[in-house]
């Protein structure tokens, strides 16, 4: 049946248009001021339940650092930040394999740039910048196959439909910038966002994406926004509005002389949930230079402290990195008892 709209009808239609686009403006802002801060943040605001893992290294430290950390239904895939690559795990914490075949050989890697994994075929994607080249690898630790790359990338995460998205973060010169789509070939597709000027020379740090089952939270730290993408659309959640953060025209210089940083600040890493976003905020140069920022998707409020406490259980952790592993679940590296190689992993549950 065909509706004949009257001119009444047009009206509220833009009323109504124009003040949900007022309202979506206003509850996808996230004002952080590091110099209004609460006196802590605690577990029980936005943390349902915790657990714990142990992650058996057979009595040796193949860990010096954890960088990332995967998660797919049984096994538990870590990225080392140095030379111990990438070790998997099964679920109930028994290492399974390791992948640190360092070399030039063809299943080798010179440095492990980026690494993802793919949930559907259970396979480790590794980006090695110095041989210009993905290799993928199973969770037994064997070697696939490799292809080369292209187009220089810092970080990647893999689509649906054996496309991958591209990162590259930051202005340089001729290369590619912004984010786009690949095949897993390397032949590039579309580009996504376009939108990396050329005073965007400052790397800034940190995490850039949580990668989950069927999309990736990008935060993109020239504009500030937070991002939901997968192979078909794009779609702006937030914007972070930090206070203290590098002005655009200092960064030029910030990028040449790290001096001119301190005392500025900027979001390093992102958590996200249904309910809640927890973010970190470093401030260079200074000492207790970390903040946590909480936002409250629900209740459209921030929280701001350099103290984060359990309150569950009361079992902490000295470090300032949560790993987003799903939407409803993050971890977070307690501390290892003396003279224990193993890793201690707290599961650190959201509501659902």
């Amino acid at each position: 049946m065909k509706k004949n709209f009257t001119k009444t009808n047009i009206i509220l239609i833009i009323v109504l248009f124009l003040f949900s686009c007022k309202g979506s403006e206003d509850k996808t802002k996230i004002n952080i001021d590091l110099k209004k801060k609460e006196k802590e943040i605690m577990y029980s605001m936005f943390v349902d339940s915790l657990s714990y893992l142990e992650l058996n290294t057979n009595d040796s430290c193949l860990v010096s650092d954890v960088s990332k950390i995967f998660i797919d239904n049984d096994t538990l895939i870590l990225l080392d930040k140095k030379r111990g690559g990438v070790l998997i795990f099964s679920e109930t914490g028994k290492l399974v394999s390791q992948i640190n075949y360092y070399g030039r050989g063809p299943e080798e890697f010179i440095a492990i740039t980026a690494c993802n994994i793919d949930k559907v075929l259970n396979q480790i994607y590794i980006l090695d910048w110095g041989n210009q080249k993905m290799l993928t690898y199973g969770y037994d630790g064997e070697f696939i196959n490799s292809y080369h790359i292209h187009n220089f990338v810092k970080d990647f995460a893999l689509l649906k439909e054996n496309k991958i998205l591209c990162i590259h973060p930051y202005y340089d010169g001729g290369v590619n910038n912004g984010v786009w789509i690949e095949d897993r070939e390397g032949n590039k597709a579309k580009h996504i966002l376009d939108n990396v000027s050329e005073k965007d020379l400052f790397f800034f740090g940190g995490i850039y994406t949580n990668v989950s089952d069927d999309r990736v939270y990008y935060y993109d730290k020239n504009q500030d926004f937070l991002y939901s993408i997968d192979q078909h659309s794009v779609q702006i959640l937030y914007e972070f509005d930090l206070k203290q953060k590098i002005p655009i025209d200092e960064r030029i210089e910030a990028d040449t002389d790290p001096q001119k940083a301190f005392g500025k600040s900027m979001v390093l890493s992102f958590n996200n949930s249904r309910d809640f976003i927890l973010s970190t905020c470093l401030t260079f140069g200074r000492p207790n230079s970390y903040n946590w920022v909480l936002l409250d998707k629900k209740k459209k409020k921030t929280l701001i402290s350099d103290i984060l406490i359990n309150d569950i259980d009361f079992i902490e952790s000295s470090t300032h990195e949560i790993f987003y592993l799903q939407d409803n679940l993050w971890c977070r590296i307690i501390n290892n008892e003396i003279e224990n190689c193993n890793l201690h992993l707290q599961f650190i549950h959201l509501p659902k």
